[in-house]
């Protein structure tokens, strides 16, 4: 409740006011209360954001912006002051949200679930009961009401489970079987029968294992019951504030400031605008590279040892992360790699960022380079944390090009680099 000053029934030299002073004084209250309350709403809920369209006839981004309040499979709607703005949605690329610190700190403890299709989600908690995973992204405040965030999935998109605010080393031998590795660094094979948020019980060859969750480091999957979400050709990539990141095929907007998106094909949850950091929309237009078939892959390190780049992970395997930012489309390389692609009939343009990945905690040294044909047309040295917004590149002209990290001036030898959000644009 908004209180007002004008409220009290006695004036503030204490002289008592007669009745239709305090009708009038209620009234006047009442008044300014709601005046109140529109204010405070507003400055709650008004978040202009930054829209990265890329118009039909160019591949030259452009920057619109606007509060965000209407979406729909072919239209994005913005109102700029009393100016509506309609976005064709094949146009926009990106939409970027205003900085925001709530609700960051909502997660005691850290728990991350990787689905996959790689995507990666942030709990609180999460149990599986009869081959339905249900997680919970935020405690419930019970002072604010503010939801709990669930979610409902089946068993078989899980990829695993870390129980530390940093991604744990996934064993590569499962002998089809689910794996649990101990915070002791002993590892348990079996099958998983269940989870509650306390614990989860494994079924070995020895008979059932109950460990507490406080035990377990990580919880992988069985690869071979697996499956991966349908591909759709619209769909967005949810980025959000503490590090989650979720493949969306419908979005739809509620008041207020509320965004309920469709995750693995029917599940459902909902994100208030301060969750979300940006939205990256790809559809007939805006194409992931990495839904797109590899031509030639090279790598070779410093001292002539080869290497297989790594698709939607770093070189170690890790997540894909550049500076402080996770992103899960991209390639991860070092020095000495080149990675080579046929421009698709219909294409145009390619947008891409690189930079070094997290670990390299920004020492490092390479060369970032695109050739079409052989021939180099964009080349940019990175020694820093900063990730690299390249320039638009022209494919019109080409049948092929290649992304091409090199060694840098200070001859670093194991530069991890990571592509990342690779994009083709369609003419």
């Amino acid at each position: 409740m908004i209180m007002c000053p004008f409220s009290n029934a006695e004036t503030t030299s204490g002289t008592a006011t007669s009745p239709t002073e305090q009708r009038i004084s209620l009234e006047m209250s009442k008044v300014i209360n709601l005046i109140l309350a529109f204010v405070l709403c507003t400055a709650t809920f008004a978040a202009e954001v930054e829209v990265t369209t890329i118009p039909l006839d160019s591949h030259e981004p452009t920057l619109v912006h606007g509060e965000l309040i209407g979406w729909s499979e072919t239209e994005i709607y913005l109102l700029d002051g009393k100016i509506d703005i309609t976005l064709s949605a094949d146009t926009v690329r990106r939409i970027q949200f205003p900085i925001s610190e709530a609700r960051i700190d909502a997660h005691d403890p850290s728990i991350f679930v990787r689905l996959t299709n790689d995507d990666w989600i942030r709990v609180v908690s999460l149990s599986i009961q009869n081959e339905l995973v249900t997680l919970s992204r935020f405690q419930v405040d019970e002072k604010s009401g503010v939801p709990a965030h669930v979610m409902t999935f089946g068993l078989e998109f899980l990829h695993s489970v870390h129980f530390s605010s940093q991604e744990s080393d996934i064993l590569q031998i499962h002998n089809n079987d689910d794996i649990v590795a101990l915070t002791n660094g002993d590892v348990l094979r079996g099958q998983l029968v269940a989870m509650s948020t306390k614990s989860l019980t494994l079924k070995t060859g020895l008979g059932l294992v109950e460990l507490e969750l406080a035990r377990v480091a990580t919880l992988s999957m069985n690869p071979e019951l697996a499956s991966i979400p349908k591909k759709t050709e619209n769909y967005v990539l949810l980025y959000c504030r503490d590090d989650t990141v979720m493949t969306a095929t419908k979005l739809h907007l509620q008041e207020p400031q509320l965004i309920t998106a469709t995750i693995l094909e029917e599940s459902t949850l909902q994100l208030h605008f301060e969750e979300v950091n940006r939205i990256d929309c790809y559809n007939a237009r805006f194409v992931s590279l990495m839904d797109l078939p590899l031509l030639k892959a090279t790598g070779v390190t410093y001292f002539g040892t080869e290497f297989t780049p790594k698709k939607n992970r770093n070189l170690s395997n890790k997540r894909l992360v550049c500076d402080t930012h996770p992103f899960v489309r991209g390639w991860g390389v070092s020095s000495g790699s080149d990675l080579t692609f046929a421009v698709p009939p219909g294409f145009h343009g390619l947008i891409t960022q690189v930079g070094l990945d997290a670990s390299m905690r920004g020492k490092g040294s390479m060369v970032a380079s695109i050739e079409l044909e052989g021939k180099s047309v964009y080349e940019k040295e990175i020694n820093n944390s900063v990730v690299v917004n390249m320039s638009p590149i022209d494919l019109s002209i080409s049948q092929t090009f290649t992304l091409k990290i090199d060694y840098g001036k200070a001859a670093d030898i194991h530069d991890l680099t990571n592509w990342c959000d690779p994009v083709l644009i369609r003419d």
